[in-house]
């Protein structure tokens, strides 16, 4: 089987932790199928971190307004991937889905008519999450054509099952799916090293490209405004901070308790240090501000591949909620409650050896995680697809 992975996405900084899944993903495919090639296809940042599973073809940006710059940078887009199946004349495209507009839609039906097979890879609900995002415009389109654009592709991959059922209910015909939450390639990722703890200091991780409302750093912030336990806290976001998080920092009453470092981007030899440092890192906190319950962040799998524990929010399918390393808060707005995390990684690290902790979730995300075992579902699912 051949296969075409394609993304119309700009590779910027903050998509460095999508490109690392894709990476991960095209890696996987090469061991599963015969052929793949993966492309990028935007305006790309000259700045970012290449991997070398993957090409990138770049389109340069027309001088207008930004929302006909993106318009117009998808329509090349499109010509360039044609030019590419033709070339290339996959058996399968597998597509990260790019969000909707006219021209995707005339995107897929060419393809139709080249009777290859289209499977579609979808990671949110994504009218809430660009509302969320205050993205209207780009809302407003997806929801006028991406009920068409589903009904032109063969098959759908969801990330949670909930994803999957959203999509489903925008199609007016029955679609073959299959659910296959977030993997991480955990050979390529560093197993940490952590050191004692004292008992006095907790020091949790925020790992983002960018903060967003479903990450709920604002829940992480405001708790320290009602702590007053007798642990040092300290927090560490590694990741683009969004001016409404800025300020939030900026307003923090004056505490001896808790300190907050924000270190922008961060190379692998710095947030290794990190990870090593910390006792847990924070996932997604308000999943509920897309509509969602369900989630499968890339973040958690990295802390799993690391073996650092982790504080969510929502269920995870591939976490079961006796999961010894997670500590699970219920969604919603209100502050986290420190005196339970610290209780938590308290409870953690006093009675089991840090080390064996890491090599513990190494070993589950070996098992459940890793992106060879997940594609080797998506490989079984496509080949089932009747063309």
């Amino acid at each position: 089987m051949r296969l075409l992975y394609l993304l119309f996405q700009w590779a910027k900084p903050s998509m460095q932790g999508v490109l690392k899944k894709v990476e991960g993903q095209s890696k996987a495919f090469s061991k599963l199928v015969d052929e793949v090639q993966t492309w990028i296809i935007g305006h790309h940042n000259t700045n970012i971190k290449k991997f070398p599973n993957l090409k990138y073809i770049n389109i340069p940006l027309p001088k207008g307004p930004y929302v006909y710059q993106i318009f117009s940078v998808r329509q090349k887009s499109y010509k360039v991937a044609e030019e590419m199946i033709r070339e290339f004349c996959p058996d399968v495209i597998y597509v990260r889905y790019p969000l909707s507009d006219p021209g995707f839609i005339s995107f897929l039906e060419k393809i139709q008519r080249m009777n290859i097979k289209v499977v579609t890879e979808h990671q949110s609900k994504e009218v809430p999450e660009l509302l969320s995002m205050n993205k209207r415009l780009i809302a407003l389109s997806e929801s006028l054509f991406g009920g068409k654009a589903l009904e032109l592709v063969d098959g759908l991959v969801g990330v949670t099952s909930e994803i999957v059922q959203y999509e489903l209910n925008r199609v007016s015909v029955e679609k073959p799916f299959i659910v296959v939450p977030n993997g991480v390639d955990v050979a390529t990722i560093p197993l940490r090293n952590p050191g004692k703890f004292d008992g006095r200091n907790a020091h949790f991780l925020v790992l983002v490209g960018q903060t967003n409302a479903w990450h709920g750093v604002d829940r992480i912030i405001s708790g320290f405004a009602s702590y007053d336990g007798k642990m040092q806290i300290h927090i560490h976001i590694a990741g683009n901070l969004t001016e409404d998080v800025k300020k939030l920092i900026e307003n923090l009453p004056s505490k001896k308790r808790f300190s907050i470092h924000a270190y922008g981007f961060l190379d692998q030899q710095k947030l290794s240090f990190l990870f090593s440092l910390c006792h847990a890192g924070f996932s997604a906190l308000a999943l509920h501000r897309e509509k969602a319950v369900q989630g499968a962040s890339l973040k958690v799998r990295e802390y799993c591949a690391r073996g650092l524990p982790f504080v969510c929010a929502g269920e995870d399918p591939d976490f079961p909620v006796d999961f010894p390393y997670a500590m699970r808060l219920p969604l919603g707005d209100e502050p986290v409650d420190f005196d339970k995390l610290t209780e938590f990684v308290r409870s953690l690290y006093e009675h089991n050896n840090p080390t064996q902790i890491a090599i513990d979730m190494r070993s589950y995300a070996f098992e459940k995680l890793d992106w060879e075992v997940k594609m080797g579902k998506v490989v079984r699912f496509i080949k089932s697809i009747k063309a």
